[in-house]
């Protein structure tokens, strides 16, 4: 009872904390402004208007400034004129570039329908079709294994970026996406029951995947150069393709007026820990990626600002991945974006450095996937078992540990404190969460009772779904060459009931909660003169997981060696 009334609270804390960054006024409208030479930054004030606050977006500012930053000496209309081109929303081709994608996968169902059987239970009438599309009795949970669920958020990430490739803006793309996925699970799959969970995945984590590999492509395209070409089309090939098409009678992107504030880390090293899959001591090899950008003019420098954003403020993507004598032992993404939100910075250039801060807040939105390696045949794809025709797994089981969460939404706060040699930055964060979640308790309940009647994912593939949330924090200090940085983070899990698509045949829905407590510190020396650092690091991963009267936990230690290359 006690864990139930926290998560309720939670809850209602992000959205009143969420409520307080969308609806806090300000005193002024300002404008960002750069001198006529383009070498240095203002804030020019505009007008006095109490109550009222001048939201900023990016591209306002390519209309009204871009011709100050014309290098090449072209006249102001003809500037302004390219960048009105280059803002033409094309929906059309958004249409007609999503077609053949979905044209295709839909053909592929039709004719493969027979491998999905199991999942058949509406039939081309107008009683069932009725059901399905005018009340809520077909909205379930489906009984898909974990891997085919969790794409559906790469399948997402596919549907946004043809319309945000296309020029269309966040909010229109996320619309763009959702309207897919419903087409797809009420029309494709008419046989099937509505699946809340792809519904879910396909649109909030579309978006947030989408979304973040938008900004970091538009990064590197922005640049010239045949290897930020190459690195921009690998993260999203979408927009690097109507980049070609587009630059054939015009520029895609005008020159930004200010440089993005941003961090591309990777790293390889070694990874070690004190429990595996196997339940013993591991040596692995480590290898990953780390980007943020943080589109905020003028972070981190000489500058002063108060401005509120409806844009994209800042995004992240995270891959890393460990390889044992065995193979693959696991690997884990993530994504995250900010917006909207507001973004204040105090910074004055001391001569041999700058002092102050920047700090911004916002709506946070979150992808994340992290997945063992399966060491039996039935913790996979490969099988799977009707909940009315049950079929012993074998017994206590042993799924190893898995999770996709969607970081729905929740408040964001970061802030950055310079001086000439130092820089401290925390950043704090929580979320409502939808989630994917293998059951940390399972095994131990296993041990003299079997999986039937019980949740179908559950009884097939080891985890269920649930709703729940996140906090987390993070600290890092920077003097000099040398980093310290830790981070604290708690996830909470709650099952879902009364929404498996096998409902009937359901004879014991009974309530799980897990819950994973994260911490780490480390520490890097960043070699003089050079982009490579040589980092440390101590994690340590507490799982717990309740069933019943079954309380189970266990704690996953590692410790990392590497070598990062910024850049």
């Amino acid at each position: 009872m006690i864990r139930k009334r926290n998560f309720v609270y939670m809850i209602l804390l992000i959205f009143v904390i969420q409520a307080s960054i969308l609806a806090t006024p300000a005193k002024k409208e300002k404008k960002l402004r750069f001198d006529e030479s383009g070498s240095s930054f203002q804030l020019r004030e505009l007008t006095e208007s109490e109550g009222s606050f001048e939201i900023c977006d990016f591209e306002e500012f390519f209309d009204s400034d871009l011709a100050l930053f014309d290098n090449n000496g072209k006249q102001e209309e003809e500037a302004q004129q390219q960048n009105i081109s280059w803002k033409k929303k094309r929906l059309g081709r958004a249409v007609l570039e999503l077609l053949p994608l979905l044209g295709t996968s839909q053909t592929n169902y039709w004719i493969k329908y027979t491998k999905w059987i199991e999942d058949w239970q509406f039939q081309l009438t107008w009683k069932d079709q009725k059901r399905r599309f005018f009340s809520f009795e077909a909205h379930k949970f489906d009984s898909n294994c974990f891997q085919t669920n969790w794409t559906h958020s790469v399948a997402g990430a596919l549907y946004y970026n043809f319309a945000r490739s296309n020029n269309l803006t966040w909010a229109e793309s996320f619309l763009f996406n959702t309207l897919t996925s419903l087409y797809w699970e009420y029309f494709v799959e008419w046989r099937e029951v509505v699946s809340v969970n792809d519904n879910i995945l396909t649109s909030i984590g579309g978006f947030s995947i989408g979304e973040a590999l938008y900004q970091t492509s538009k990064y590197f395209l922005d640049r010239p150069g045949t290897i930020n070409t190459i690195i921009g089309t690998l993260f999203d090939p979408i927009l690097s393709f109507n980049h070609w098409l587009d630059q054939k009678s015009r520029r895609l992107y005008p020159p930004a007026p200010f440089n993005h504030a941003h961090r591309f880390t990777v790293f390889a090293g070694y990874k070690g820990g004190s429990y595996s899959v196997l339940g013993e001591k591991y040596s692995n090899a480590h290898f990953g990626f780390d980007t943020e950008i943080i589109n905020i003019p003028q972070y981190g420098k000489a500058a002063s600002f108060d401005l509120g954003f409806k844009d994209v403020m800042s995004s992240r993507i995270h891959f890393d991945i460990a390889f044992g004598p065995e193979g693959m032992e696991e690997y884990r993404a993530s994504t995250k974006i900010v917006v909207p939100g507001r973004a204040k910075q105090e910074i004055q250039d001391t001569g041999d450095g700058v002092r102050g801060f920047s700090l911004f807040w916002g709506a946070g939105s979150s992808f994340e996937l992290y997945q063992r390696r399966s060491i039996f045949h039935f913790d996979s794809c490969t099988e799977f078992y009707f909940s009315d025709e049950f079929i012993d797994i074998p017994t206590p089981t042993a799924f190893t540990d898995k999770f996709s969460t969607i970081h729905i939404i929740g408040p964001v706060f970061d802030i950055n404190f310079f001086t000439p040699k130092t820089e401290f930055r925390l950043s704090i964060e929580a979320y409502l969460d939808f989630s994917l979640i293998n059951s940390q308790a399972l095994t131990d309940y296993t041990q003299d009772t079997n999986l039937e009647g019980v949740k179908a994912t559950l009884a097939n593939y080891g985890y269920y779904y649930a709703f729940g949330y996140t906090a987390e924090a993070r600290a890092r200090f920077k003097y000099e060459n040398i980093q310290l940085d830790a981070g604290l983070r708690y996830t909470y899990y709650n099952s879902v009931e009364g929404m498996d698509r096998f409902y009937e045949t359901i004879t014991d829905d009974f309530n799980l909660e897990d819950s994973r407590f994260d911490y780490n510190v480390g520490m890097g020396y960043m070699i003089p003169g050079t982009n490579t650092e040589l980092h440390v690091n101590y994690e340590a991963v507490q799982r717990t997981g309740w069933i019943k009267d079954i309380t189970s936990r266990q704690t996953d230690k590692r410790i990392f060696g590497q070598v990062r290359f910024h850049f």
